[in-house]
């Protein structure tokens, strides 16, 4: 399992775990799967980016890597926006510092209100996560297997 996987895969289940109003998935592959204008309050996390320390060595050095996450809100169970910046605020402060995975604690970069249509309120909150990669490493055995014999 990749590393971008195991870390959304641990922002959904930490969100989950700890807002008990909120649905909260990973973003679907397609996004006609998941339905969230029949939900409340759903909070759908998807991989941004990553930044690499070193480009140039990805796959042949050990090297910090920042990935950047996106967690959209889609909430209708406010009527202003005072409920709404409080849920994005709440959500935010609950990352901060969060380790998931094999990471360093999480940082936002920014967060706030996208939308409002429909009765819906669209927020989104950016963060960033710095973890370790390391090379792939590829052993060639030194006598040919076909030639070992037990």
């Amino acid at each position: 399992m990749s590393q971008i996987i195991r870390i959304t895969a641990a922002i959904v289940e930490h969100l989950d775990t700890t807002f008990d109003d909120l649905t909260v998935e990973p973003w679907p592959d397609n996004e006609s799967d998941f339905d969230y204008i029949v939900q409340n309050n759903v909070a759908l996390v998807r991989y941004d980016n990553s930044k690499y320390q070193n480009p140039t060595s990805i796959g042949q050095s050990a090297q910090q890597r920042e990935l950047g996450f996106k967690v959209f809100l889609f909430v209708r169970s406010f009527n202003d926006d005072t409920g709404i910046l409080a849920l994005i605020d709440n959500v935010a402060l609950s990352l901060i510092g969060q380790k998931f995975g094999k990471s360093y604690g999480a940082i936002i970069l920014n967060d706030g209100i996208n939308q409002f249509e429909d009765g819906i309120w669209l927020a989104e909150i950016n963060l960033s996560i710095k973890a370790y990669i390391t090379p792939a490493v590829i052993v060639k055995p030194s006598v040919p297997i076909s030639k070992v014999t037990h």
